[in-house]
């Protein structure tokens, strides 16, 4: 009996050698491809100091004083109505600082700031990484309010400079594969768009000024940044494992045992998300569906992947929904600024078809319509339930934040 139990217990440890040591050969085998794509992701990103831009950048928004941070707090209610007396006050006071801040942007290189990739592993350092993010969107807005200052003035082509040098400053958050630095990026564009609505005239080229870049490929390149940093961070020997130790700690006796199989997880879900959120020509946008999205991955795991059965993605396709969102704003936009283009010349709002096809929504159309006392409007022609469920930025003329669908309406002057 003796002999049996103790042939058993060596059997029992054998197999156990040979799970610790082949799962580990074999997901090592696996993530090499992987963890070779995030050690090719740092070195471009890895930003050891500011560069003379930023530097002077700050010098000059510490002109500006803490009172800009208080006053950006009226720009929640922007609408066409005039400028509110203390904002007005505020950027009338300070037009020489703020026009030099605009002008050292639009001639010199953009700012830049630290950035060490490592930060998604560890998170060592994020909330410098925050403020300074939050600074830059600051005073990006500062800039967008001076923009609609300077169009309620009849000053569209100043106004227009002014957005470029707030989205030069932009560029720099739209670097970091960071959800975290996007979302400052996502709400700093919204307001790019805003203000480009309500200019009369703007540049032939002004969607390559201001958004020069793919949304969907941003997005894409984002969520498989942070999968792999994440990679990095559960990953016993990638030397910068700390996940499991701050969490789970009951497991920590036996993570040598199981992290074969906590690895292999991970490979799998980077399999199913590479599937399922990358980028696709032609895409049907407005076919998107969050809670469908999550069951896809789900389905895209394997069969030993525990998370198929409870999956926590519900914040990738939060976070999709918001890019979306964004690119119907900026086909919103091209449509606006093609029918006041038309309108510049006729003198009044052209008359177009009532349902203006959409590139991004094979499925629905633009709703065009013009009042009799000229009030044009234009909106999408039906409601998304994953748009209805979102906090808007503004992209309505006579509301504020929280619109259920993009729609914009104006009259002529």
């Amino acid at each position: 009996m003796k002999s049996l139990i103790t042939k058993s217990i060596i059997s029992l440890l054998g197999i156990l050698v040979l799970w610790v040591v082949g799962g580990n050969l074999l997901t090592s085998a696996l993530l090499h491809k992987k963890n070779q794509q995030w050690q090719d992701l740092k070195q471009p990103l890895l930003r050891t100091g500011k560069n003379q831009s930023a530097i002077e950048l700050e010098v000059l928004i510490k002109k500006l004083g803490r009172e800009y941070v208080q006053v950006l707090l009226i720009t929640s209610t922007i609408d066409p109505a005039p400028i509110p007396i203390t904002l007005a006050k505020y950027l009338k006071e300070k037009a020489q600082d703020i026009a030099i801040i605009r002008q050292y942007v639009l001639e010199n290189q953009s700012p830049s700031w630290p950035f060490d990739p490592e930060l998604m592993v560890s998170f060592e350092n994020l909330t410098e990484h925050v403020s300074v993010n939050l600074t830059m969107t600051q005073i990006q807005q500062l800039l967008m309010v001076e923009a609609l200052s300077q169009h309620t003035q009849g000053n569209d082509e100043l106004a227009f400079q002014t957005l470029v040098a707030g989205r030069k400053i932009n560029s720099r958050i739209w670097d970091q594969p960071v959800f975290l630095s996007q979302l400052h990026g996502l709400v700093s564009s919204q307001y790019h768009l805003y203000i480009l609505r309500r200019l009369n005239t703007v540049p032939e080229n002004w969607e390559e000024q201001i958004f020069g870049y793919s949304l969907n490929q941003l997005f894409f390149d984002t969520a498989s940044a942070e999968a792999l940093a994440n990679t990095q961070k559960i990953d016993p020997f990638s030397g910068t494992s700390s996940y499991y130790s701050d969490s789970w700690i009951f497991i920590q006796p036996f993570y040598i045992v199981i992290s074969p199989y906590i690895r292999l997880l991970h490979y799998d879900f980077l399999q199913a998300q590479e599937f399922v959120f990358s980028p696709h020509e032609n895409q049907n946008l407005c076919s998107f569906n969050p809670e469908e999205t999550e069951e896809e991955i789900s389905r895209n795991l394997s069969w030993w992947n525990y998370d198929r059965y409870s999956p926590p993605y519900s914040s990738l396709s939060s976070i999709r929904r918001r890019y979306l969102q964004l690119q119907l704003n900026i086909e919103l936009t091209q449509k606006i600024i093609e029918i006041k283009e038309q309108a510049n010349q006729l003198g009044s709002w052209p008359s177009l078809d009532r349902m203006i096809p959409s590139s991004l929504c094979r499925d629905t159309a633009w709703l065009y319509t013009v009042t009799p006392d000229e009030v044009m409007s234009i909106v999408l022609s039906s409601k998304k339930e994953w748009l209805s469920t979102m906090a808007e930025i503004p992209i309505h003329g006579t509301t504020h934040f929280h619109d259920l669908v993009p729609m914009y309406t104006e009259k002529l002057p």
